[in-house]
C-alpha cells in the first residue's frame, strides 16, 4: 500500500526546473501555484465590495415668500435638507437711503430752514434738526430687520450708525460680504455722492464770486434805496456794476445815482466789510 504525502506545496515533477511550487491537496496536483493569487482571492482585492453612496440632494423649485414688510426671500427645497436658505439679496430701501445720505441731508436742511423761516421757533427749528439723524437711526434698525429676513445669520448692529452713515455701511458690508459676497453697491454709493458733493463744492466755490456778482449788485442797489428814503426822505434810482469786485475790502466799489425828483446824478460808494449782519457800508451820495 502506496502513502501518499500530507497537503502542501511541493516542487512540480511535470514542470521545468526553477518553476513555482505547486499545492498537492494529499490526492492529486491542483492548478494553485505558490505565490500566485487564487481567482477568486483576486477578484475580491480587485473589484472590492464598496457600500452605495447616498444620493446626492437635488434642488426642487425656486419658492419664494414675501413678509409684512413687502421683502421678498426665495428659499430651496433639497431632499436631504428642506428649506435651506441661500442669501442672494442684501439690498433694502432703508440701506439706499442711508447711501443716499448726502442728498437727503439737504432735504432735511430745507426742512430746518423751512422751519426757521416761518415759525420763528427754536424748538421747532431744534427738531427739524433732528430729523436726519433719527432717521438714519430708524433706517438702520430696519435694515438690520430686514437682513435677518433675507437670511443672514451674522449682521452688523445698527448701533454703528452712532458713529456715522459711513461706519454703519461698512459694517454691514464686512457682514454680508463674509457669508454671501454680496453687499458691496450701498457702501460704493455713498462714498460716490460724497466724492462727488466735495467736487462739487470745490467747483461753487472758485465760482461764487462770479456767480453771486449780479446778486449782490442788486442788492447793493435796494439797500442804498431803502437807507436813503429812511435817512433824508430822497427816492434814488442806483445802479451798480455786476463785473465789479464785490469782496474786495481795499477797493470801494462806485454805484451811479440818480435823484428821481431833480434828475441830479452822482455816485455812491460801496465798501465790503465781511462780518456782521450787514456786510456792506454805504455812502452817503455825491451829486454832480
Amino acid at each position: 500500500m502506496t502513502t501518499l504525502p500530507p497537503p502542501g506545496w511541493y516542487s512540480d515533477p511535470t514542470a521545468d526546473a526553477g518553476s513555482p511550487k505547486r499545492w498537492w491537496d494529499g490526492n492529486g496536483w491542483t492548478a494553485h501555484l505558490e505565490g500566485a493569487i487564487p481567482v477568486i482571492a483576486a477578484a475580491a482585492v480587485l473589484v472590492p465590495e464598496v457600500a452605495p453612496l447616498p444620493a446626492a440632494p437635488v434642488a426642487s423649485e425656486r419658492r419664494d415668500y414675501v413678509s409684512t414688510f413687502g421683502e421678498t426671500a426665495t428659499y430651496r427645497e433639497v431632499a436631504e435638507a428642506p428649506y435651506v436658505f441661500t442669501p442672494s439679496r442684501s439690498g433694502t430701501v432703508s440701506v439706499w437711503l442711508i447711501a443716499l445720505g448726502p442728498i437727503v441731508s439737504l432735504l432735511s436742511a430745507a426742512l430746518m430752514i423751512a422751519v426757521l423761516v416761518f415759525t420763528q421757533s427754536p424748538f421747532l427749528t431744534l427738531l427739524a434738526a433732528l430729523a436726519w439723524p433719527v432717521a438714519n437711526l430708524a433706517w438702520a434698525m430696519r435694515d438690520h430687520k430686514l437682513l435677518g429676513f433675507h437670511g443672514f445669520t451674522t449682521r452688523a448692529s445698527w448701533g454703528w450708525i452712532f458713529l456715522g452713515p459711513l461706519a454703519y455701511l461698512i459694517a454691514r458690508y464686512v457682514r454680508t460680504r463674509r457669508e454671501a459676497g454680496i453687499g458691496a453697491a450701498p457702501l460704493i454709493t455713498f462714498l460716490a455722492v460724497n466724492v462727488a458733493f466735495f467736487g462739487l463744492s470745490i467747483v461753487l466755490a472758485l465760482l461764487a464770486p462770479a456767480l453771486a456778482t449780479p446778486l449782490v449788485a442788486t442788492v447793493a442797489e435796494e439797500t442804498i434805496v431803502q437807507n436813503e428814503v429812511a435817512r433824508t426822505g430822497t427816492a434814488y434810482t442806483v445802479t451798480c456794476p455786476d463785473d465789479a469786485d464785490y469782496f474786495d475790502k481795499a477797493t470801494p466799489v462806485s454805484c451811479g445815482v440818480v435823484d428821481t425828483v431833480t434828475g441830479a446824478t452822482g455816485v455812491v460808494f460801496v465798501t465790503y466789510i465781511g462780518s456782521g449782519g450787514q456786510p456792506y457800508a454805504y455812502s452817503e451820495p455825491v451829486l454832480d
